[in-house]
């Protein structure tokens, strides 16, 4: 369903209202409206982008005005010189903080933040079920009936992925160069090196971390707000809930199991478990989901024909090996093809 034009014209308005009003921002309040205003609607997303479309090719023709203005007017004469206007500060902002919609997290994590140039600027929307590479080791698997914008930070080195509604799984390794935030309602996640789960449905926010570790805080997108909820750091199995928006709602952290944990992301596909099958038929599903991943190889019957049980992440075959291993005693030989690819031989650690 369209939105009517007049709609439409309003939300660009706000829009760039809203973008002139970072320029002033000193405590985030103005950040943390602006995210909960573009978490309204497909349309406000849509907007937005329009907004800075229209904004960068403003500060162009801008840029190009003031050189003519600049050969044409007296050298000290600034009665003529035009004041200036919401556009003009808004283009400003747009320049400064690269038209970020949820910048606010540097402000509290304190992380240097290099200004890029307006030309650098790259926001993209996406609201289509699947994996997006976030570059530099990172990735985002975005659930069916989700939505997400992904901007760039850092001067283009780093990511900041906004979850707007429904669910995403991140999986990430933490770079001081190449950082990666996930934003969530409230939350704010700095990636410490992790595979995590994301969901976003109304007021509610909730953190899973499946392995490693990630940090996460509160911002309040009200003026006058309470002291904020202290930050947490979340370790494997552990999840992080705030109910509601009000900005006084604690982060409450609960310890799962491992099956807990992995049962909110089960959704991915990305888990099996395996009822005593043999030991071939895993090397062949692993095998499979990894094509370009280490190759394993079963070199005897013995471990081929024995049974294993459990849940495993289809794509990781190293920790499928670590289990071969030390659970069930085998030697794992690797090599590596011309090609530079790496095969794993697997046999049992003594003959019968």
């Amino acid at each position: 369903m369209e939105a009517p034009d007049i709609d439409r014209n309003r939300l660009i308005e706000e829009a760039v209202e809203h973008i002139a009003a970072l320029d002033e921002d000193h405590s985030g309040v103005a950040h943390a409206r602006f995210a909960s205003w573009v978490r309204e609607s497909k349309w406000h997303v849509e907007a937005f982008l329009i907004a800075t479309a229209q904004l960068r090719e403003l500060a162009r023709l801008d840029a190009m005005a003031a050189a003519v203005a600049v050969r044409e007017l007296p050298a000290n004469d600034d009665s003529v010189r035009p004041a200036t206007s919401l556009r003009r500060v808004a283009i400003g902002v747009l320049g400064a903080l690269a038209a970020s919609v949820l910048v606010f997290a540097v402000v509290w994590y304190g992380y240097d933040h290099q200004t890029p140039t307006p030309g650098s600027i790259n926001v993209k929307p996406f609201v289509t079920a699947g994996t997006v590479d976030l570059g530099y080791g990172s990735k985002m698997q975005l659930r069916e009936h989700s939505r997400a914008i992904v901007r760039d930070i850092a001067d283009g080195n780093g990511k900041e992925v906004t979850l707007l509604e429904g669910e995403a799984l991140f999986t990430g390794h933490h770079q001081e160069a190449h950082p990666l935030r996930v934003l969530a309602g409230q939350l704010v996640i700095a990636v410490v090196g992790t595979e995590f789960d994301v969901v976003q449905r109304g007021a509610a926010s909730q953190v899973t971390v499946i392995s490693g570790a990630v940090h996460v805080s509160s911002v309040c997108p009200l003026p006058k707000a309470a002291p904020q909820p202290a930050a947490v750091t979340l370790g494997a199995h552990q999840m992080a809930t705030v109910e509601r928006q009000d900005c006084t709602s604690a982060i409450l952290v609960k310890t799962l199991s491992r099956e807990e944990s992995i049962n909110n992301a089960e959704w991915t596909g990305l888990w099996r478990t395996f009822k005593g099958i043999p030991i071939s038929a895993a090397v062949k599903l692993f095998n499979d989901n990894n094509p370009h991943s280490a190759h394993l190889v079963v070199q005897d019957a013995r471990l081929a024909n024995r049974r294993i049980g459990g849940r495993f992440r289809v794509t990781d075959p190293e920790a499928f090996v670590d289990v071969l291993t030390q659970i069930f005693g085998a030697r794992a030989d690797r090599s590596t093809t011309p090609d530079g690819s790496t095969v794993i031989y697997l046999r049992s650690a003594s003959r019968p």
